[in-house]
């Protein structure tokens, strides 16, 4: 096509008209200057497009059609390609490409991808979400880096000094709280990281729930309830299918453990140490690691034993009570292995420190102290019914001395005594029946028979004043007769 422009001749529209063309493409000047419409871009006076077959190296097929706008379209079926591209050319041939893989449902999977000689997907955009680093996202948003050296890391970063972090809701309704304390919890502080849950902190492990923070503050590990609650009350919940313990380590070496097997409870200092007591910021007993328990002191007393007491208060040193009614066993047993009768230990020893020993009762049985006085709580305040006792001649006169051995005596000592069943004989009064007990307070079925020596002394001093009524009544006599 020409035109001349000569000032006369005017230009008609078969002038304009040139049949090398193809209808809606966009004329350009090729490279000897003529104008050419060979041109992959189409315009029909709405839409501008671009008809090209590009072979690249994302997967997809053919179509792509805009109603309206700019339509770039890969009208070919590449075995590998894109729909359509753009191309963000760059310095040495590096460039950054956006296109379209369309899968075979139709969707359009966005894709964006870096240039440098070959093709490097970056990031694409699927009907199941975005993957970075990945064609094939997993969720909504899946990140994937295959790197040996780096960590794969996700920053979430407000450069400025308000707070940042991760907001997560189900059905319109939030579910928990992810980022600086003092945006996701109340009170927190911006330099420290909170996570908040509305309802319950779950942990889990293999799909299992292992641990949670109830929403009362409860922290249950093995079980989703607290046991023994109460408001206000702080509470950590350990359970176990069989058992339950708590280790507690220094420098990776297990040092105690408070463990419970379902019925037995298990409190251990596994060091070398003492097992501490203490109340208001103050101790009050240990077990050492001698196992001596002491109460109110730190140490063993010269001469102390497993059980060591100090009260240093004027206050009842040792007060052991039996408040059951009907109590049948004993407040205090005192219980020895060793079978000796020859004072080879004591069953008790009272000291005054410092100064001497004022009771004990040994191993076999005697009972000694300083001054050989015992006594009986007889204060006229007490009894009531108070009369002369009668005649007690002829029981004292009854009574058997016997010479025997006690049968567990291992030196079979002749002992001077009576027997109970033949007291019993003489004076039922005089006798006591006891239930046999092994070391565990169990009754063994049986009794043993003790007597009232003291009672029997005192019948004894009776019948003594009646003797000496005799015998002052013989003398009277005799001196009346000279004799």
């Amino acid at each position: 096509m020409s035109i001349i422009l000569d000032g006369t001749t005017g230009i008609t529209t078969p002038d304009l008209i040139d049949s090398s063309l193809t209808s809606g493409r966009v004329v350009y000047a090729g490279a000897s200057g003529n104008l050419t419409g060979s041109s992959a871009l189409t315009f029909d006076g709405t839409n501008l497009s671009n008809t090209r077959s590009v072979a690249t190296a994302f997967s997809g097929t053919n179509s792509a059609t805009w109603a309206n706008g700019i339509a770039l379209t890969n009208s070919a079926t590449p075995a590998t390609g894109v729909a359509s591209l753009i191309n963000f050319g760059g310095a040495n041939n590096v460039n950054s490409v956006f296109g379209v893989a369309q899968s075979s449902s139709g969707f359009g999977d966005f894709v964006w991808a870096g240039y440098s000689g070959s093709f490097s997907e970056q990031m694409r955009l699927t009907s199941t979400g975005l993957g970075i680093g990945t064609s094939s996202p997993r969720g909504i948003l899946d990140l994937s880096r295959a790197d040996s050296v780096n960590a794969v890391q996700l920053y979430l970063e407000n450069t400025s000094t308000s707070e940042v972090g991760l907001r997560i809701r189900r059905n319109g309704s939030d579910i928990g709280f992810v980022g600086t304390a003092a945006w996701s919890i109340t009170g927190g502080g911006s330099t420290n990281f909170g996570i908040n849950a509305v309802n319950a902190l779950l942990l889990g492990v293999g799909s299992t729930e292992r641990a949670r923070i109830d929403s009362s503050g409860n922290f249950n590990i093995g079980t989703t309830t607290a046991q023994i609650t109460s408001a206000g009350r702080g509470n950590i919940t350990l359970n176990g299918s069989s058992s339950a313990i708590i280790n507690l380590s220094v420098g990776d070496v297990n040092k105690a453990q408070f463990y419970h097997g379902g019925t037995d409870m298990f409190i251990g200092n596994q060091a070398n140490g003492y097992l501490m007591f203490q109340t208001n910021a103050t101790e009050r007993a240990r077990i050492d690691s001698s196992g001596n328990l002491l109460v109110g002191t730190t140490s063993v007393a010269s001469g102390g034993g497993v059980i060591c007491a100090v009260q240093s208060a004027n206050l009842v040193a040792s007060d052991i009570r039996a408040t059951n009614a009907s109590f049948t066993s004993s407040v205090i047993n005192l219980e020895a292995s060793r079978n000796t009768t020859n004072t080879s230990y004591y069953f008790f020893s009272g000291t005054i420190t410092g100064i001497q020993t004022k009771i004990r009762i040994a191993d076999s049985g005697n009972i000694t102290n300083v001054n050989g006085s015992y006594g009986t709580i007889s204060d006229a305040k007490l009894k009531t019914d108070i009369v002369d006792a009668g005649s007690q001649w002829a029981d004292i006169k009854a009574v058997k001395f016997r010479k025997f051995k006690m049968i567990d005596d291992p030196d079979q000592r002749v002992q001077l005594g009576v027997i109970a069943q033949e007291i019993e004989q003489v004076s039922a009064g005089l006798i006591e029946e006891h239930t046999d007990r092994d070391a565990d307070e169990n009754d063994l079925g049986t009794t043993t028979k003790s007597v009232k020596t003291s009672v029997l002394l005192m019948k004894a001093a009776v019948a003594l004043q009646e003797a000496m009524t005799r015998i002052e009544q013989l003398e009277a006599r005799l001196d009346a007769a000279n004799l």
